[in-house]
């Protein structure tokens, strides 16, 4: 398992990292039109990194979780920025959060 640098596993199990040097097991694109799109490998260096506890989360499974999020269009409400449009962790995390308590508590 990779492990960014700035932050721990404790509260999910996945970290998203805004750190250069973080090797993810995929990326999610941070600025512009597509932000919250995951990407196989990092396009720009701002892009996140996404690092997943396999034990705990198919990282596989993860990234196609996240893009169908992205394909459904449910980042846009928590993009922010009026030239540039671009999508805090936070607001990735609750996207997340919303997702699978609405998917996987029945």
């Amino acid at each position: 398992m990779k492990q960014a640098p700035d932050e721990s596993l404790d509260r999910y199990p996945w970290n998203i990292s805004s750190s250069t040097s973080s090797v993810g097991d995929f990326y999610i694109k941070r600025k512009g039109n597509k932000a919250g799109e995951p990407t196989k490998n990092r396009e720009s260096s701002s892009d996140f990194a996404v690092v997943v506890d396999d034990q705990q989360l198919n990282s596989k499974y993860f990234f196609y979780v996240i893009q169908h999020l992205y394909q459904q269009g449910m980042f846009k409400p928590v993009q922010t920025g009026a030239v540039i449009s671009g999508i805090r962790k936070e607001d990735i995390n609750r996207v997340i959060l919303d997702f699978f308590s609405k998917h996987h508590s029945r």
